[in-house]
Parts: C-alpha cells; sequence; structure tokens
C-alpha cells in the first residue's frame, strides 16, 4: 500500500508542474499593461498565493509519506520538467487528438468512399468523380467531414448538375465536404470553385462558398437542400 502511494504521489508530481505552468502564465496575463496582459493584479498576486501555498502542501505530504526529505530533489524535478514540457504538450494534443480520430473514422470513410465509387460516376455524368483526391483530402487532414472532390470540364455549372450530385450521395454519419471544380467561360484560364457541405446534422448552420457570383450556385445548393427537408 505505502509503495503504491509513493508512486502515485511521484505521478501526481506531474500534475503539480502542470498547475504550475498554468499559473505562470495566468500571472503574465494579468500583470502589467502590456499588450498581453488584462491589468488584473489582484488576481494575479491570489493565483501565486495559491500556488505557492499549494506548492508547500504537496511537499509537506511527501514527507509525510517518505519520513524523510530525500524524496524532494526527485519530485523537484518532475514537476520543473512537466512545467517545462506542458506548453509543447498543450501545442501538439489537438493534432494528436485529431489523427486519433482520423485513424478511428479511417475504416467507415474507406467503406462509404469506396462502395460510392462504382456508382456515383454514372449518376452525375458529365461531372468526374476523384476518388484518390476525395480520399486523400479525408484522411490526411482529418475534420470530421468527408471530401468529395469533383470536376466538370469545359463547362459551367448548372441547376441540374447539382440536383444530380446532391441527390446521388448517400448520407453519412460525418458531413460531406462537396468541392466542384468548373470551367469559368470569361476566362478559360481560371477555374471556378463551388464548396458546399452536406450536414450529417440538419440542425447544422449551413455552409457554401463560391466566387461565381454570375451564375449564383449557392443559392440553387441551398434551395436543392431546403427542398429536402
Amino acid at each position: 500500500m505505502k509503495t503504491s502511494l509513493k508512486i502515485f504521489y511521484l505521478i501526481s508530481a506531474a500534475a503539480v508542474g502542470f498547475g504550475c505552468f498554468i499559473a505562470f502564465v495566468f500571472i503574465i496575463f494579468n500583470t502589467g499593461d502590456g499588450f498581453m496582459s488584462t491589468d488584473n493584479e489582484p488576481a494575479a498576486i491570489g493565483v501565486a498565493f495559491l500556488a505557492v501555498v499549494g506548492g508547500t502542501v504537496y511537499l509537506f505530504l511527501g514527507r509525510l509519506i517518505y519520513k524523510s526529505y530525500k524524496y524532494i530533489g526527485t519530485v523537484l524535478l518532475i514537476i520543473i520538467i512537466s512545467a517545462f514540457l506542458s506548453l509543447p504538450i498543450m501545442q501538439a494534443l489537438p493534432d494528436v487528438l485529431e489523427a486519433y480520430h482520423g485513424y478511428r473514422a479511417k475504416p467507415y470513410v474507406e467503406r462509404y468512399l469506396g462502395e460510392l465509387k462504382p456508382t456515383l460516376v454514372g449518376k452525375i455524368e458529365p461531372l468526374e468523380f476523384d476518388y484518390d483526391k476525395s480520399m486523400s483530402y479525408t484522411l490526411d487532414d482529418w475534420g470530421d467531414q468527408i471530401w468529395i472532390e469533383l470536376k466538370k470540364e469545359k463547362a459551367t455549372l448548372s441547376s441540374e448538375d447539382l440536383e444530380k450530385v446532391i441527390g446521388a450521395l448517400p448520407p453519412a454519419k460525418y458531413d460531406l465536404r462537396v468541392i466542384i471544380n468548373y470551367e469559368n467561360l470569361k476566362d478559360p484560364n481560371y477555374q471556378n470553385t463551388l464548396d458546399f457541405m452536406i450536414r450529417s446534422d440538419p440542425t447544422d448552420p449551413p455552409y457554401c462558398d463560391s466566387y461565381d457570383y454570375e451564375h449564383k450556385p449557392c443559392d440553387q445548393v441551398r434551395e436543392i437542400l431546403d427542398s429536402r427537408d
């Protein structure tokens, strides 16, 4: 029991180090009148006081557990290392979580796009479906959405095209991010792009973006999606 308690005490030193880092950041953001500060010195002093008292109590608990002061060096080292590593860990954590969620979603995405590949092309002609890009964009930068990359050569986009695309995409557990590249009739060297989402949850706000102000495809997309509700 005592051994387990000692191990737990040492592990908890990492949490104390993280707490010291948070306290340090809070003090910086609340002291002085710099551009990062809210000039709230009473709060900063209070947090500094709590950090000192908390650290003292923590070390005193170690004295009760270890019955000596030999543990202090190890504990202080863990606290200092944890405090220094807190910032890079916090910066890396979103990327790690995103990669993990992407890994969890990969089987579903592969199955969804794999089943879509042989059926979609015939339903959306003359548009083309880029399966490889769709898979790559979806899994390389996972964001809880499945990318559908489409292209229409040498022609502008019609409302019939949009109806075909939206009608051909089966419901998914994630949002569908549809990207359609098509010709700009005014400038053949430039492609128009329509970017819209079919939400997995209909209560989520709609999203559509396009610089094709002449044909206004986003208005057409909204009309089609509204008619499906």
